[in-house]
């Protein structure tokens, strides 16, 4: 085990790209500190990598709780394609499982503003335009502290940036000039009121757990 501790508050990308840097293992698996996972979920990921040398990403689908208990899931699609990174990130990022050699090959997480807070889903875009392909486990493998009412508070600017990878992703992926339309939503979203948007996530994470 290797202890690493930066002497200031980074950021995200800097400190996975850290982490990244003193990684010797074939798979990269990460996760928040305030989150939980199964006792199973590395094994599973593990033996679907066994099964499938062709992806090279992997992740689950997650239930999220708080302070008051479990809530909703989130489920994410089956081997997505391209088309599918349009719409939003196709895995969760904390509950994945990479093959070390594609995301060093990818050159790891942006550090650039312009990518804060999606790092993750610009990371996706730029591997699967090198090729690279990734799946999702149907099972609640990861346990994600989620606030319910986060999306309503969710900051302009980060808003520009999902808006930014998803067009970023209909240019790599070479898919029609229209499908820039679905680039928009983050933006749309972010002009109703923030109680609204809240409603809205809450419904949809509840909704899928039924």
């Amino acid at each position: 085990i290797i202890f690493l501790q930066n002497e200031q508050n980074t950021g995200l990308a800097p400190a996975l790209n850290r982490c990244l840097a003193a990684a010797r293992g074939e798979f990269i698996a990460r996760m928040d500190g305030d989150d939980r996972c199964s006792p199973e979920r590395f094994e599973k990921q593990l033996k679907f990598f066994s099964e499938h040398p062709e992806m090279s990403i992997v992740s689950t689908d997650m239930k999220c709780y708080d302070e008051y208990g479990f809530w909703g899931v989130r489920a994410y699609p089956s081997a997505p394609d391209g088309a599918d990174l349009v719409h939003g990130t196709p895995f969760c990022h904390p509950a994945c499982m990479v093959r070390r050699e594609a995301l060093v090959n990818a050159g790891g997480y942006s550090e650039s503003d312009d990518f804060l807070r999606v790092e993750d889903y610009e990371l996706w875009v730029r591997m699967y335009g090198m090729g690279y392909r990734g799946d999702n486990i149907h099972e609640l493998l990861y346990y994600y502290r989620d606030d319910r009412n986060a999306a309503g508070r969710r900051k302009w600017k980060y808003r520009i940036n999902e808006a930014r990878v998803r067009h970023l992703a209909v240019k790599t992926m070479h898919l029609p000039f229209w499908y820039d339309i679905f680039a928009l939503r983050p933006l749309v979203l972010g002009l109703l009121p923030g109680s609204f948007r809240s409603f809205l996530h809450r419904k949809k994470l509840e909704t899928a757990d039924r």
